[in-house]
């Protein structure tokens, strides 16, 4: 199966300096060769290189739930505030900024239940903290975590900067820009799903079977509708 994960990604061919950085290219690369040994090399590759975005996604979508839930704060709608602080948590256990703010939101059990909750990750909440940080600031910073290109190639490129880089004001358009990572996120995990199942499929070839069991869990965990359709 092929995939596309680079459009969750927001990646281009071009941004690599080297396709054997490039999931897509690994991927559908090892679906085309005859040769065992090479598809296993390939797609192996590419699962070492797709696990590094799991944990971006998180910190990504938890940076804006955090950062729109202090702004729903000012305009005083603590309601919506509130589960966008609970967004953010969801997302980064350990988003000390956001769970200083909900616990500020809260009074009687459901604050006492949320200093606990805090607790079980060893966070001291009366120490004030800075802003929780993004991942990365910029889109160039991002290419070269993703790509693993240099950063004089990126910087070579001329970059269409995607509006979840561009400019955005609190408020503004921070609510469709947590959707529009949400989607991303599920769209990666899709393409992922699919990448642990040609896997699979590898290492049922290869006789494998302890590995092929846990790629094929792998491939589950991510999006169990991807073995869903395919065993259907």
């Amino acid at each position: 199966m092929k995939t596309d994960i680079n459009k969750a990604l927001l990646l281009r061919d071009e941004h690599f300096d080297d396709e054997n950085n490039n999931i897509d290219f690994l991927n559908n690369t090892a679906m085309a060769q005859e040769s065992l040994q090479e598809k296993h090399n390939l797609i192996v590759h590419a699962t070492k290189i797709v696990e590094q975005f799991h944990s971006y996604f998180h910190f990504e979508q938890s940076f804006f739930h955090n950062l729109y839930a202090g702004y729903l704060v000012k305009q005083k709608q603590y309601d919506k505030a509130t589960q966008e602080y609970k967004a953010a948590i969801f997302q980064d256990h350990l988003n000390k900024n956001a769970h200083i703010g909900l616990i500020d939101l809260l009074d009687g059990e459901d604050k006492e239940g949320t200093l606990k909750y805090a607790a079980s990750f060893n966070l001291n909440l009366n120490e004030r903290v800075a802003e929780y940080q993004r991942p990365y600031d910029n889109f160039s910073d991002y290419l070269t975590f993703a790509t693993s290109s240099s950063r004089d190639y990126i910087s070579s490129l001329s970059l269409a900067i995607p509006e979840v880089f561009g400019k955005y004001e609190e408020g503004d358009n921070l609510e469709q820009i947590i959707k529009d990572v949400a989607i991303r996120h599920k769209l990666y995990h899709k393409n992922a799903a699919i990448i642990y199942y040609n896997y699979y499929l590898i290492l049922l070839e290869l006789s494998e079977d302890d590995l092929a069991k846990n790629a094929l869990r792998k491939s589950k965990n991510l999006d169990p509708q991807v073995t869903e359709n395919i065993f259907a």
